[in-house]
């Protein structure tokens, strides 16, 4: 019993969206007809019998199709969902529509009635990399594609499929499919698309080599699919990869290094490295389709074959493989990169981290025979299901290097999917659509010799057209060429190579002539092939049909022959006749007058209308083939559009001609600029008005006089300014700047061109006194120079200025009220003045150059008694001197000392002023004490520090002996004399390093107690009857008295008697008990003049400062710290 409703049998009833459509449209009878369908497929389900005006027919296993009226026709299929049924109807169509394969549709629900609400179905996708269950497509014929076709002047598709096709279109994949030139390969793979998209959500892809042939696909799809649909997605091989790779591809892969097959064979088979037999393009090809192309290398992660897999491939045709191999490894060391490399890092990007994209439920191969089996697998990787795989190609066609054959593309099939595709899933179209009979006539000879020689599966085409024969001329046999204005763009002229072209654009012009790659993709009514064979004679007398080589220029002669629709042309004075299929081609060809004169017609061809160059230039430009477009762009004088394709050359200049010949001179100027063409550039905003940016590009190239009055036309006078500096007219420029307010700028030109005064007023104005003084200066005003110096606190230039205009005490006396003695000894020097310069030197406490100014005012002994006491207190102290401030002046004084070996460190400065002592005494006349420096300088040297430890403490200089005693490591020794010099802490420490504890003991508390109270010190001494240590501690303090008693105590009374007196009394006479030390005060002044006519070089050196310290304390003398200063 059939069920009377859908609500007691089918769960829900579904309709396409076309269907749906209909419905919604109002179409009562369609609504009425489906509910009585519903009733017809139930009762079809339950026992298969159906009323005769149904006609259920089955289109595949599960599927069918049922009539709706006697013209339409729409498929169905039952389906389960969760236990129950449920019934899909597809798109209305033709009796033939139907063939549906993935069902997985956008579905809305029908109710009995026909009520439809849209509830969107979503689809998810569960399988692995191209796995072979992941949906269904639906494919359903549309009849209304063929309408379109006829009404829409961008369908350019060769045929409107016919049966055959439309099965091929609907055909489950994975289905690879050959064809000829002009078979309609590409006609296939739109209808695919667009019997595909039943499905809103499928995502498909369209991938070829060329982006001619992209641009021209995806245009075809446009111009027959639905509005609204979502698109495939069209992609060259190279472009696919870039997106799947990512933004970091313009990083990974610069433009710039990436290595094509011309400069393979300029960096490697140049005249330095070229080797005779070796074939740069053969090297190329196995390099790219077997090195790095290898399909092996889909499963491991590295960029080539190793030396040993490529010797033992199969499929290389090199004659030495080893040579190869070596141009190859030279080649990976370049760095360069190759459309390979790209392919592979896509290809791992999928395999690693997933796709940045969603994986393809239908991919269509378009010109397949261009990709290498790596870029198959690549393919293969994003494609969901191999159902969704369509492949076509012709390697008659094939002039990339791939070493495509269809045998190999299914074994990446296996390598990768694990399929073992039939030889009967490859498909062949034999008709061609597109040439004449004569060229297909060729064409099928050529496939029949490769058949013969190479074992190929070539094709063989059925023409459908008629046409004329080939016309075979020579260049001398050509008629008169029109003006290239006159010239049919109906005709195309196909180059053998870049310089062959070159030559013919000047005779037909650029927008005409192509090379085979170029042309290929494109079709013609007229076709001139140039000298295809002349320009491989060698290969062809040498006719080695198994040279790698000779199947390039056999598949691009293939590709040359096949453009024309109409009619072809060969021009060339070489035709290899013992060649099969030239023979037959030239047997059956038109030759001599009247091939000169069907030429000739077609130069005689009305030029074309201005719409029709315009119709074939933008297909050009969408083709990407922007050098012919811009030829023809500009021959109908489509001046922007002619620049938009001189910039895709990367060809500004010739862009922004043609922008200035539309009048878009700024737009010219700008490109230009932006290229960094100043000049040009210049030249475009001249005409534009546009002063400014005029004199900036001119500024570019240092072009300043040019630049100047643009400046000025502009109004902008700090440019202008600017350049007036560059042409080097200072005063016009200062004078632009002052007008400008910019007071600095100003005083910086009249500086430059010595306008001391003008610059002194700018920076005067600036704020900037200093350099305003520095004006002054150089204006000769050297006394309001240094006034202004002295203002400033800059006493160093305020004093240089005065000198050097040779105020030279006036100079002195600013830096005496700067207290500058340095500066001051400095100047007094260079005056000639050093007893003064050594006064100076005195109070600067710079005691080296005091010697050296010394030296220099004659007073010889002097100089080396105070260089001597430099050279202890260098060792004793740790060379407690500047040597940039005193050690150069005193070298330079002192210049034969350089020459001289010196010790390093401390030890450099006290042996070389040593030295300097040594010259001092020898010019005094003084060779005792100059041996004796000269002595001390030797011992330095050598390390004897024992032996200047004993000549120190000979002369009582019991500190400087200590530390030479140090440095020798005589512990015992060096304490006994810090001890003698009251220098008990030094003292404690060396009696501690002798293991002398008691002394040590001794010592310890008589450091702190000799700072606070040393006379205690030494009474400490007498009183223990130490009476030694006893008088030099009291000589140490100035108790002269009780030093006295001490020394008599030890039996040196003429010691005593020497303290008592003090220069035998020459000056005052004191015994001992006649008057004790508190009658000193009255005697300060003549202890002064003692000071003085003592040769005691310590007192010399400080005597300005005693007699200053003896004034200061002239009201409260303290006559211990006279002497303790004084050294006594």
């Amino acid at each position: 019993m059939v069920p009377a409703t859908m609500d007691n049998f089918f769960r829900r009833v579904t309709v396409s969206e076309s269907t749906y459509d209909a419905i919604r449209n109002g179409r009562e009878a369609l609504r009425h007809r489906l509910d009585h369908l519903i009733r017809v497929a139930a009762q079809f389900y339950v026992d298969g019998r159906v009323p005769p005006s149904a006609r259920i027919r089955s289109l595949d296993e599960g599927l069918y199709k049922i009539r709706v009226d006697h013209a339409r026709r729409i498929p169905f299929y039952f389906a389960h969902e969760a236990g129950d049924l449920v019934l899909h109807f597809g798109d209305i169509g033709s009796h033939e529509a139907g063939v549906a394969w993935h069902r997985v549709i956008p579905d809305w629900d029908l109710g009995q009635s026909v009520t439809v609400d849209r509830e969107p179905v979503e689809i998810e996708y569960t399988a692995d990399l191209a796995g072979a269950h992941a949906g269904w497509i639906s494919r359903i014929w549309d009849p209304r594609w063929e309408e379109r076709a006829r009404r829409n002047p961008d369908a350019q598709l060769e045929l409107e499929p016919d049966s055959f096709q439309q099965r091929l279109a609907g055909l489950p994949g994975p289905l690879l499919l050959r064809g000829g030139a002009g078979s309609g390969k590409t006609t296939v793979a739109i209808y695919r698309l667009l019997m595909g998209r039943a499905g809103a959500t499928q995502r498909q892809l369209y991938v070829t080599y060329t982006d001619t042939l992209r641009e021209f696909a995806a245009r075809q799809y446009d111009a027959l699919a639905e509005p609204g649909l979502e698109k495939p997605l069209f992609r060259s091989i190279p472009d696919l990869c870039r997106q799947l790779v990512g933004p970091e591809h313009k990083t990974l892969f610069p433009a710039g290094k990436r290595m094509t097959a011309a400069r393979f064979r300029e960096r490697f088979f140049n005249r330095n490295n070229r080797v005779a037999g070796r074939d740069p393009e053969l090297f190329w090809e196995e390099i790219q389709a077997i090195i790095k192309g290898d399909p092996r290398l889909l499963q491991e992660q590295r960029s080539h074959l190793s030396r040993s897999e490529y010797l033992d491939c199969r499929h290389s045709i090199a004659a030495d493989p080893e040579a190869v191999y070596q141009v190859f490894e030279a080649y990976a060391r370049s760095g360069d990169w190759d459309d390979l490399d790209l392919s592979r890092a896509a290809y791992w990007r999928i395999r690693q981290t997933g796709c940045p994209v969603e994986r393809f439920d239908e991919v269509v191969v378009d010109e397949a025979q261009d990709l290498t089996g790596f870029q198959i697998g690549l393919i293969l990787a994003l494609c969901k299901s191999q159902a969704g795989l369509f492949l076509a190609g012709d390697t008659q066609q094939a002039i990339h290097p791939s070493r495509f054959d269809w045998t190999r593309s299914r074994e990446v099939m296996f390598l990768l999917w694990n399929l073992r595709l039939p030889a009967d899933r490859i498909l062949t179209l034999e008709t061609n659509y597109r040439n004449q009979r004569a060229v297909v006539d060729v064409a099928n000879a050529i496939a029949r010799w490769r058949r013969a020689a190479w074992q190929e599966e070539a094709i063989e085409g059925d023409p459908r057209k008629a046409g004329p024969p080939i016309r075979l001329l020579t260049a001398t046999e050509l008629p008169p060429i029109p003006a290239i204005d006159h010239i049919t763009t109906r005709l195309m002229v196909i180059a053998a190579d870049e310089t062959a072209k070159l030559e013919l654009q000047s005779r037909f012009g650029p927008g005409l002539v192509f090379t085979v790659h170029e042309a290929k993709g494109l079709e013609r009514e007229f076709v001139i092939v140039w000298r295809p064979f002349a320009a491989d004679r060698t290969r062809w007398d040498v006719a080695d049909y198994q040279n790698a080589r000779f199947v390039g220029i056999v598949n691009r002669l293939n590709v040359a022959l096949t453009r024309a629709s109409s009619a072809l042309f060969i021009v060339d004075e070489y035709l290899p006749i013992h060649w099969p299929p030239v023979a037959g081609m030239v047997s059956a060809a038109e030759t001599g007058m009247p091939a000169r004169m069907a030429l000739q017609a077609v130069f005689d061809v009305a030029p074309d209308t201005e719409p029709y160059i315009l119709q074939q230039a933008r297909e050009l430009e969408r083709t990407d083939h922007h050098e012919q477009a811009a030829a023809l762009f500009t021959r109908i004088r489509r001046w922007r559009d002619a620049a938009r394709c001189h910039l895709a050359l990367d060809q500004p200049h010739e862009a922004a001609l043609c922008l200035g010949w539309a009048g878009a001179a700024m737009e010219a100027a700008t490109l230009l600029a932006g290229r960094q063409s100043w000049r040009e550039a210049s030249v475009y905003f001249a005409q534009a008005g546009n002063h400014r940016r005029t004199a900036e590009c001119l500024m570019a190239i240092n072009a300043f006089g040019e630049a100047l009055p643009h400046w000025l036309a502009a109004g902008l006078s700090a440019p202008a300014a600017l350049c007036l500096e560059h042409l080097q007219d200072w005063e016009g420029a200062a004078i632009l700047y002052a007008q400008l307010d910019k007071p600095r700028d100003s005083a910086r030109c009249f500086e430059a061109s010595e306008s001391w005064a003008g610059a002194e007023a700018a920076y005067t104005l600036a704020g900037d006194p200093l350099a305003a003084a520095t004006c002054l200066e150089r204006d000769g005003q050297a006394v309001e120079a240094a006034r202004r110096y002295e203002a400033l606190s800059d006493i160093r230039r305020a004093a240089r200025c005065l000198e050097t205009a040779g105020y030279g005490d006036e100079a002195l006396a600013v830096y005496r009220r700067a207290e500058n003695w340095d500066e001051a000894g400095h100047l007094l020097a260079r005056l000639g003045r050093f007893k003064e310069a050594a006064q100076n030197y005195v109070r600067a406490d710079d005691p080296y150059l005091e010697a050296a100014a010394i030296y220099r005012s004659g007073a010889l002994s002097q100089a080396g008694s105070l260089l001597e006491r430099l050279a202890t207190e260098a060792f004793v102290q740790g060379a407690a001197v500047d040597p940039a401030r005193s050690g150069a002046a005193l070298l330079q004084t002192f210049a034969e000392l350089e020459t001289r070996p010196a010790t390093d460190g401390a030890r450099t400065w006290g042996s070389t002023a040593w030295l300097g002592a040594e010259c001092c005494y020898q010019a005094a006349m003084e060779p005792k004490a100059a041996e004796r420096c000269q002595q001390l300088h030797d011992w330095a040297r050598q390390g004897d520090w024992l032996a200047l430890a004993d000549h120190f403490n000979e002369a009582e200089r019991f500190a400087t002996a200590a530390a030479f005693l140090e440095r020798g490591e005589s512990w015992a020794r060096a304490a006994d004399c810090w001890e003698a010099a009251c220098r008990f802490d030094h003292a404690a420490a060396a009696y501690t390093r002798a293991g002398d504890l008691i002394g040590a003991a001794r010592c310890a508390p008589l450091g702190s107690l000799w700072q606070t109270n040393p006379i205690g010190v030494a009474r400490i001494y007498r009183d223990g009857n130490d009476w030694a240590r006893a008088a030099r501690a009291f000589m140490t303090v100035s108790a002269w008295q009780d030093a006295a008693i001490a020394w008599y105590r030890l039996g040196l009374a003429g010691l005593a008697d020497h303290l008592a007196k003090i220069e035998d009394g020459k000056l005052f006479s004191l015994k001992l008990g006649d008057a004790s030390s508190d009658q000193w005060p009255a005697h300060w002044d003549q202890s002064v003049a003692c000071f003085r006519q003592s040769k005691d070089s310590m007192s010399v050196r400080r005597v300005d400062h005693l007699a200053q310290r003896a004034r200061q304390i002239s009201k409260t003398p303290d006559w211990r710290k006279l002497g303790k200063d004084a050294g006594i």
